[in-house]
């Protein structure tokens, strides 16, 4: 190994920002993004099918 990358020293990587919101409401939070991503997905398919006249 080069010199000087051996290891990195705990200090020296950046912490991930904690999460406001607790496990139950972030899965909540996802169930309804996800919900929300798949009727915009519905929509659009709706839309091209009558756009091809289907």
């Amino acid at each position: 190994m080069p010199d000087g990358v051996g290891s990195v020293h705990p200090a020296a990587v950046p912490r991930l920002p904690r999460n406001p919101l607790r496990r139950p409401d972030r899965v909540a939070q996802a169930i309804a993004e996800a919900s929300a991503r798949r009727q915009a997905a519905v929509a659009a398919h709706r839309a091209a099918r009558e756009a091809i006249g289907d």
